[in-house]
């Protein structure tokens, strides 16, 4: 078995863009082993 794969948000809560690549990111963690790691900007 291969080690989690490390994934790194970098956030704006001010940013339709930001909200969009969550809901991406989140399918992500369930269908693979990674980590997620929130990063949040201004």
């Amino acid at each position: 078995m291969s080690d989690p794969v490390n994934i790194k948000l970098f956030f704006n809560f001010r940013s339709p863009y930001c909200y969009l690549a969550t809901r991406s990111m989140f399918r992500l963690i369930d269908n693979y082993d990674a980590k997620f790691e929130w990063r949040v900007l201004g």
